[in-house]
């Protein structure tokens, strides 16, 4: 599936997550797409983990502005080095019952951007949970992930910004 051009007019960006657990010996893969308001009752989605499948990524994702610790969706500069997620779950659910009774710590957490205008995607962030659930509620619960900074096998877009202004070249720099 094709990257997503930054640089277009427009962009309709949803956020898409796969993240297992183990839940009774067992590995259970989690599929959520968000913010809830962008992602309305989910996305099927083709090719965004890159096997050429289809996936159904459930609308659970409450993402606020300062859940993402390098800026929107769309604006961000560097990798992401946490990503913290807010899922909605109401209790019986399979999702509220793996916040319950499975084990996150260590398991893996994938993060997209997916556009909805193209189906362009690009991989925004890959790292592990660095614990189980928190702020388990009858609604939902939070999840927060650490980047997995050894293995990394594509080229991540990112710069250093200078700290102070004399250490600025020109004002209108592009970011590759």
């Amino acid at each position: 599936m094709a990257g997503i051009d930054f640089t277009a007019e427009e962009l309709d960006l949803v956020l898409l997550v796969r993240a297992s657990s183990i839940v009774d010996g067992a590995e259970v893969v989690h599929r959520w797409a968000g913010p809830r308001e962008a992602a309305m009752s989910g996305a099927a989605v083709r090719g965004a983990e890159g096997d050429g499948e289809l996936y159904l990524y459930e609308a659970r994702l409450a993402l606020a502005e300062d859940e993402i610790s390098a800026g929107g969706l769309d604006e961000h500069v560097q990798v992401l080095g946490q990503l913290t997620l807010g899922i909605a779950a109401i209790e019986g659910d399979a999702a509220h019952d793996a916040a319950n009774r499975g084990r996150w710590a260590g398991r893996s957490v994938v993060a997209w951007a997916y556009d909805r205008l193209t189906g362009g995607t690009q991989e925004v962030f890959r790292g592990v949970a660095s614990r189980g659930p928190t702020a388990l509620t009858e609604s939902g619960f939070r999840l927060t992930a650490r980047d997995e900074i050894a293995g990394r096998e594509a080229a991540w877009p990112f710069t250093q910004m200078p700290t102070h202004e004399r250490d600025w070249t020109h004002y209108d720099a592009v970011v590759p």
